[in-house]
């Protein structure tokens, strides 16, 4: 039983863990309008996080998935309009860009 146990919490915490793809890592958080002038408006992108083992890794975690959801919808820059978190959750809130055809042009 404490095998099981034991096995039942390391899949826990994996299931907590949230690790980036380089092209993930890539998108950038702002919260200057002015950097997404001319960029390609891909949508509303949210992350949430809930549970960490402390408090101050909530919002961090919440960027992560912030920069996952950015990026799966062809985006690579996140111009943030709310972000709000507690004790036992954090959520991050913005308007995803693809500013690479804005790069080509200049």
């Amino acid at each position: 039983m404490k095998i099981i146990g034991l096995f039942l919490f390391c899949l826990f915490l994996l299931g907590c863990s949230v690790s980036l793809t380089p092209q993930e890592q890539a998108v950038r958080i702002t919260s200057n309008p002015e950097l997404v002038k001319g960029c390609e408006f891909k949508g509303e992108v949210v992350g949430k996080a809930l549970i960490a083992w402390t408090a101050s890794r909530l919002p961090e975690k919440s960027m992560r998935y912030l920069k996952r959801n950015a990026h799966a919808m062809g985006a690579d820059t996140v111009l943030m309009t709310y972000a709000v978190g507690s004790h036992v959750s954090a959520t991050s809130r913005g308007e995803a860009y693809d500013c690479s055809k804005k790069k080509e042009k200049e």
